[in-house]
């Protein structure tokens, strides 16, 4: 019947915010069987692939050591068949390599003149550091009553305007000279050898935290691609397509784990409902490459932080190859 007609198409229309719902629910928790890990080896060949590098040289190797990556041929790359554009790498970081890229998302990319979240209501002195947070005693409750804690997102380069969603080359700083290395590095070796990371966010995530569907498209060049980097807890990544119709396919993100969305995917919808705790007790992601480093206060500080704590730093390129940027505000 013509209302029934109608009631397929709404149920499809909102295809994403049902599965949205479905991962979101806190009681009784989710079925998770059927949410695509990567880490897992046990992949279904009739949806996913793996994909090959492009040819290597020795200064690859040596690139990815000093960025904290492992060598190349190692590294185990997938994409979903059915999702064109999507890439997923399998954390590609050596053990002890992902603290330094945590400790920089802490300590130093939320610092002036980079803005964050907390700027509308704290007025930042110097280069404005939020961390070591400054609370009496040392528990828990306490560091999650500082602002630190309560930080949700940093932008890097050309700073997005939440509200009028736009870039505009009169609100920029320096983008990280490190990050721009590592995003450059890993998308060159997946074969984007022309990526300029020119704005990134780190969001900060907690474990009630959700990042509702969405498609990324305020940057001028959507032939560029956009990669996404994760450290911290495990989270359920929902890609669907260009339109809320598509039914979207779950994922889980763990620490280290990188997703490029290039070609079509680039600007497909997609969302984070759930944060999960990690497997692993010990949070491996907190591992120092000098073991001898000891557990000092402020290590103690950093891995309470990280035990309830999810980042994600997302890169990409706003302009074209060839645009001169000093014209262009872009929406």
């Amino acid at each position: 019947s013509h209302l029934a007609g109608m009631a397929e198409q709404k149920e499809k229309k909102d295809a994403f915010k049902e599965t949205f719902k479905l991962y979101k629910r806190r009681n009784p928790l989710p079925d998770f069987t059927r949410v695509v890990n990567f880490n897992s080896g046990i992949l279904d060949p009739e949806s996913i692939a793996t994909c090959s590098l492009i040819e290597r040289d020795h200064s690859m190797v040596e690139g990815a050591s000093q960025l904290g990556l492992i060598d190349p041929s190692s590294w185990k790359v997938y994409s979903i068949k059915s999702r064109p554009g999507l890439i997923f790498l399998c954390n590609p970081f050596q053990d002890g390599g992902q603290r330094y890229w945590i400790e920089r998302c802490i300590y130093d990319y939320p610092c002036l003149p980079n803005r964050c979240n907390l700027d509308v209501h704290l007025r930042r002195e110097g280069d404005g550091r939020l961390w070591p947070p400054v609370f009496e005693g040392s528990d828990s409750s306490a560091l999650e009553d500082s602002s630190v804690y309560k930080l949700r997102w940093v932008t890097l380069g050309y700073h997005y305007d939440w509200d009028s969603k736009e870039y505009s080359p009169a609100q920029q700083s320096d983008f990280p000279v490190d990050l721009d290395r590592l995003s450059s590095f890993i998308l060159k070796t997946l074969g984007f050898p022309n990526f300029r990371p020119e704005a990134g966010i780190v969001n900060y995530y907690h474990m009630d935290s959700t990042l509702s569907g969405h498609t990324d498209h305020s940057e001028l060049d959507h032939s560029a691609p956009l990669i996404s980097i994760s450290f911290g807890q495990t989270a359920v990544f929902l890609i669907g397509g260009l339109s809320k119709s598509v039914e979207p396919i779950a994922l889980f993100i763990q620490s280290g784990d990188v997703i490029i969305m290039s070609g079509e995917s680039r600007l497909y919808y997609h969302g984070i409902p759930k944060i999960l705790p990690v497997d692993d007790g010990e949070l491996p992601f907190m591992q120092c490459k000098d073991a001898g480093m000891g557990i000092s206060h402020e290590h103690k500080l950093l891995y309470n932080f990280m035990k309830t704590t999810r980042i994600n730093v997302n890169i990409r390129q706003v302009y074209p190859n060839s645009v001169n940027k000093q014209t262009q505000i872009i929406s």
